[in-house]
């Protein structure tokens, strides 16, 4: 198969030879005459190579490389390779190309034998790349596409194709690998991608989530009598591939559930339909299994489930699927509400951007490499309790609730250790930056809850059932009627947000809640012994009593306080 090569100069004689020189070479050739004219192009063909002029009128050939790898990653192509051609002998134009990200850089007038030779070198390192790429893009056991891959495909094609959203799992799997082994299990897992394949069309995007659980996106609306006309045939063929790979006698009712999510009608993201594939699917295993249903929008018309079952639906809808022990990433939406969320009942979060720089030395593959690997140790490096996005093309923004300044930095710095333990990336620098914000309620409202620790877990506690805060061991306590708990904030980080009618400093170590004094001693040295209403009691200094004194005849005008 010949190669597709444009070029794009505005010197009609200029076109004219390279056509000649490209075609006697068996090559296709297409000229155009702008660099508009190739993003338009573009949009509709994809070339094995672009032969750029660098002195165009309006646009030239540096503006219009920077506008196509945009317009590209835009669109989820691959870049097309590009060789810049000058006749300017400038070698700082020839340094700009290159930094830019261009294959090669020729000057004219050129030699007709080196051109060719260019041009099929960039041509077959273009298509190793295109390779390792798409190796890295495909689930290896069954050829269809890994998760990462799928999802990306996925959520481009939401925005402009009509269909459908598939989850598909696999029922009564676990006892192939139990009764038969793995490597039966994965004969079957194989097979059953098979299945899936005949049942697709060109266009139709097919993936392996991981396991037994595959998804698909058909280009086409389903009923429900075509959903289960789908699910029968499916599960025909399934138990006649286990037949054959097992032996007549094979008896388990091994089979598959699809749950479908139809584009627009459930939502115009992947997010979305995903979620409402997912609670379809749901409905299905709940049910006999081995068949399909379509989430459907509207209100049920069947009998109401009760409230148990009810939640429990809710709660498997709602269940995240990432892989625990790692971040989340939720996606531009969903840093949104945890971010509001955060906004509303924590004390602080801590944000950190993170930047993979590409620089001289680093390869197209390399870097490519690079950002797979990053996003990898960045989600093993952080807590489950933080979120991440990459908000652009190696950029990663990171929040993390309630951490201090300096503990968000030791993370940062334990991101950029496990980084450079995880392999050797030669022209990838990582940079950070990092900022700790404070928290407060829309609108500068104030807080009505803290954040504190329970065995690890953030819980939050209402100012209003506080009884006290005091440090003890290096330990930030806080007490509250339903027990004492951990934080990482300071005493001071807490005095600064608290009501300071209700709440008074009784040391250099401790806060009380003034309301939940159930009653106090006043000795003859001038120093008082508190009693709360938990029964729990401490001491304070003389040089606190008058303040106390104050703030509790405050109280009293007001009704509030005890006798």
């Amino acid at each position: 198969m010949s190669n597709w090569i444009v070029v794009v100069d505005d010197e009609a004689l200029s076109l004219t030879s390279a056509k000649t020189l490209l075609g006697s070479e068996d090559m296709k050739v297409s000229c155009l005459r702008s660099g508009k004219d190739l993003l338009k192009f573009m949009e509709k063909n994809d070339p094995d190579l672009i032969l750029l002029d660098v002195m165009m009128p309006e646009m030239d050939g540096f503006d219009t490389f920077v506008a196509l790898r945009q317009q590209e990653r835009e669109e989820g192509k691959l870049e097309t390779p590009v060789i810049f051609l000058t006749g300017d002998l400038d070698d700082k134009a020839e340094q700009k190309g290159l930094k830019l990200g261009a294959s090669d850089y020729i000057h004219k007038p050129f030699n007709s034998d080196l051109l060719i030779r260019r041009i099929k070198n960039t041509i077959k390192n273009s298509q190793k790349i295109e390779a390792l790429t798409e190796n890295a893009t495909i689930d290896k056991l069954t050829g269809l596409l890994n998760k990462d891959s799928g999802v990306k495909k996925i959520s481009q094609m939401c925005g402009s194709e009509d269909g459908v959203l598939i989850i598909l799992d696999l029922d009564n799997f676990k006892l192939v690998n139990d009764l038969y082994g793995h490597e039966m299990g994965d004969g079957v897992l194989k097979a059953f991608a098979g299945i899936l394949k005949e049942s697709a069309q060109e266009g139709d995007v097919l993936c392996r989530i991981g396991g037994d659980e595959f998804m698909a996106f058909f280009r086409r609306i389903y009923h429900k009598k075509e959903a289960d006309a789908l699910a029968k045939a499916m599960n025909e063929k399934m138990t006649k591939a286990c037949r054959e790979l097992m032996g007549e006698d094979f008896d388990i009712p091994i089979g598959v559930s699809l749950g479908m999510a139809r584009f627009p009608e459930c939502g115009r993201t992947y997010d979305d339909l995903f979620r409402f594939a997912d609670a379809a699917l749901y409905q299905v295993k709940q049910g006999s299994k081995h068949g399909a249903a379509i989430y459907s929008p509207e209100p049920a018309t069947e009998k109401e489930e009760d409230l148990e079952s009810e939640m429990q639906r809710l709660t498997q809808i709602l269940k995240e699927r990432n892989r625990p022990g790692t971040a989340m990433w939720p996606g531009q939406e969903g840093i949104t509400w945890i971010y509001r969320f955060l906004c509303r009942y924590a004390n602080q979060a801590v944000k950190i951007l993170f930047s993979v720089k590409r620089e001289d030395g680093a390869t197209q593959e390399g870097y490519a490499t690079a950002l797979t690997d990053f996003a990898g140790v960045l989600g093993n490096s952080l807590r489950e309790s933080d979120a991440v996005l990459q908000s652009k093309p190696g950029r990663y923004f990171t929040l993390l609730p309630d951490l201090t300044e300096e503990d968000a930095e030791m993370i940062a710095k334990r991101v950029l250790k496990n980084w450079e333990e995880s392999g050797d990336h030669p022209g990838v620098k990582i940079e950070y930056i990092l900022e700790c914000q404070e928290l407060s309620a829309p609108g500068g409202e104030d807080k009505t809850h803290i954040a504190v620790y329970d065995g690890g877990k953030i819980i939050f506690i209402s100012v209003d059932d506080i009884i006290r805060i005091y440090t003890e061991n290096r330990k930030l306590c806080v007490v509250s009627p339903s027990g004492k708990y951990e934080s990482r904030s300071t005493l001071r980080e807490f005095e600064d947000q608290l009501d300071q009618t209700c709440f008074v400093r009784i040391s250099r170590f401790e806060i009380v809640n003034l309301r939940k004094i159930q009653n106090f001693d006043l000795s003859m040295t001038g120093t008082i012994r508190i009693i709360f209403e938990n029964d729990e009691d401490t001491w304070v200094a003389r040089r606190y009593v008058k303040e106390i004194q104050s703030k509790l005849g405050q109280l009293r005008k007001g009704g509030e306080a005890h006798d």
